[in-house]
Order: C-alpha cells, then sequence, then structure tokens
C-alpha cells in the first residue's frame, strides 16, 4: 500500500513546486528591474599611419620700442642708420602689389599660387642682411646666443674671424632672427613685406627686374662655392635699395608656412602656427628659380636639423624690420 501512494506523493510535491516556481516567476515580471549604470568603453580610434607633427608657436622676448630717433616722414630713397648696431636701413613706402605668381609663369611652384593682392604700410628694411659683426653685438649684450657651429669645412672660424666681419650670420634658426630683431628695435619681416620690398608694386620677377640672374648680379648657384660680403652686388639692389634680397644666404620670415589665401589681405602677418617658418631670397648654392622674388621655402619643424641646422645652416641669415605706424586706408585693394 506504501509503495502504491509514493508515486502519487511524488508527483503531488511536483506540482506544487511548480506552482510555487510560476508565482516567483510572475513577481518578478511585476516588479520594476533596477539595473547599474554601466561606463561605455572608450573608442578605439585608428592610429595616422605616419606620425603627424604639431607645430606650436614659440614663445617670442617682448619686442624693444621703437629705436630712438626714427625718421617720422621718409619717403623713398631714404636711409636711416639704427644705433643699436649700425645697421644702414632704406625706407619701404606703403602700397598695394600682388603678391605671388601665376600659374602661367615659368617656375612657379604650386605654394606660390593664386597671385594675390596686398596692402601694406610702409616700414624700413635692412639694407643688408644682418653681419657676424653686427651679430657679436647682439651676443654681447646677452640679448643672442652665438650661431650653431658651421657644419662646412669652408666656414671654419667664419664666426669668429675678423675677415668674416661683414658676412652675413649664417647657422641660426628662426629663434636667432627673431631675437636678434627684438634686441635692435624691430622684428622680421613678414612674407609680404619682404616678397613687396624685393619685387616692388610693379611685380618685378626678381629684385633688379626681369632680366635673368648672372654672376654679376647676385651670390649663387656655386659659382662663388661660399657666401660673399654683404652688398657686393650692387646691381642687383631691389627697388628700395637693398641688396642681396636674391642669392647670398636665405633670409628668415616671421610668418608660418601655409598656402595662400585668393582674397586681398591688408598687412598679413600669416596664420598662428605651421608646420615650419618661411625662408626667401635663395642662397649662393640655389639656381635661378630658386631667387626669384616669389619663391617659398619651408624648413619643417619636424626636421631633425630644426634648432640643430645641418643641412641649411651654411646658406641662412635674416634681415629685420622696423614698423613706421598704422596702415594707411587702402579701400580699393582687390
Amino acid at each position: 500500500m506504501s509503495f502504491l501512494r509514493r508515486p502519487r506523493t511524488l508527483a503531488s510535491l511536483a506540482i506544487l513546486a511548480g506552482l510555487l516556481a510560476l508565482c516567483a516567476y510572475m513577481t518578478t515580471l511585476s516588479t520594476p528591474r533596477t539595473t547599474a549604470t554601466s561606463t561605455p568603453l572608450p573608442r578605439r580610434t585608428r592610429a595616422p599611419s605616419t606620425p603627424q607633427p604639431t607645430s606650436t608657436p614659440r614663445a617670442t622676448p617682448t619686442p624693444r620700442p621703437t629705436p630712438e630717433g626714427l625718421p617720422l616722414q621718409a619717403s623713398l630713397g631714404d636711409t636711416w642708420i639704427r644705433p643699436a648696431d649700425g645697421m644702414v636701413m632704406v625706407f619701404v613706402p606703403g602700397g598695394r602689389f600682388d603678391m605671388g605668381s601665376d600659374k602661367t609663369q615659368p617656375d612657379a611652384e604650386d605654394d606660390e599660387i593664386p597671385r594675390h593682392s596686398v596692402a601694406l604700410s610702409s616700414f624700413w628694411l635692412d639694407q643688408t642682411e644682418v653681419t657676424n659683426a653686427q651679430f657679436a653685438r647682439c651676443v654681447a649684450a646677452e640679448a643672442c646666443t652665438p650661431p650653431y657651429p658651421p657644419v662646412l669645412a669652408i666656414h671654419e672660424g667664419y664666426y669668429e674671424g675678423p675677415e668674416y666681419a661683414s658676412y652675413p650670420a649664417i647657422n641660426v634658426d628662426w629663434q636667432h632672427g627673431q631675437n636678434y630683431c627684438n634686441w635692435a628695435g624691430g622684428q622680421l619681416p613678414t612674407e609680404a613685406q619682404w616678397e613687396y620690398a624685393a619685387r616692388g608694386p610693379n611685380g618685378r620677377l626678381y629684385p633688379w627686374g626681369d632680366r635673368p640672374p648672372d654672376e654679376t648680379l647676385l651670390n649663387y648657384a656655386e659659382i662663388v662655392n661660399n657666401t660673399t660680403p654683404v652688398g657686393s652686388y650692387t646691381d642687383g639692389a631691389s627697388w628700395v635699395g637693398a641688396f642681396d634680397m636674391a642669392g647670398n644666404v636665405w633670409e628668415w620670415t616671421a610668418d608660418w608656412y601655409r598656402f595662400y589665401p585668393s582674397t586681398p589681405q591688408i598687412n598679413p602677418t600669416g596664420p598662428d602656427r605651421g608646420p615650419g617658418h618661411v625662408l626667401r631670397g635663395g642662397s649662393w648654392y640655389d639656381g635661378a628659380s630658386f631667387v626669384r622674388s616669389a619663391n617659398r621655402y619651408v624648413v619643417r619643424e619636424a626636421y631633425a636639423e630644426y634648432g640643430r641646422p645641418r643641412s641649411y645652416g651654411f646658406g641662412v641669415g635674416f634681415r629685420c624690420v622696423v614698423q613706421t605706424g598704422e596702415l594707411p586706408p587702402y579701400p580699393e585693394a582687390r
């Protein structure tokens, strides 16, 4: 008897357990569910195939006030001697010019295009590149650090030797130039100022005009195979009387590199940052296409040589500008 009741009892228990489980399940459905807030995983981004350097503008010292004795009124052809270093400066009257190159012009590079209208206020420009003797004054005043050691055997003793006193200071980076110009009471020229002083309102191909370069006009194409004393090529002077704006050494400008805008510009100063600062004018080492007034070259900050000139330092120097005042109105700039 007991054997026959066991299956019936087990079945009853199984039914009861099933009912209890069903009730529990229904209770969970009727009760609001609380979930923990999860922190999303960071999204993965694909790394670029090659590192992309980010250029940060360098801190620059506060410029000195406008040099004492700077003429308030001047005209084309006037000169003035800067007290700090004895540099002869030439006056560049304000005006408007077409900056850059037309795409149809032979040897024009992509970064010289488009040709665009630029209006500038007047300024004073160093007649020559800053010399070793002048740069030594800034070093003596503890406002500049000496140039980097020479990278070519032909320049051994170049900075210290008295025979090189009138030669352009080389093996200098952008900060050397900026520090010097600030000490002297000015600044590095903008790209627009440099090109305007080189080619003028008539758009000369070279500082002296459209005549092709030769050894009587400038130091270029390894004809001399070294730098030469500043001002050695007076026949190659620009329209404002500035020497060596083509050849001898490349010259630093204040501007970060960028491609040109297509719209008219007034006193442009370039972008806030870029891959490097722009050099102008070509050097004793470069051929004819590099000494055109519109030609541009950038020393990229990503290069290992930047700040420790190796591949370019033997052919790079600079000159300075001093502003004269506010920009006159150019409503017709186009």
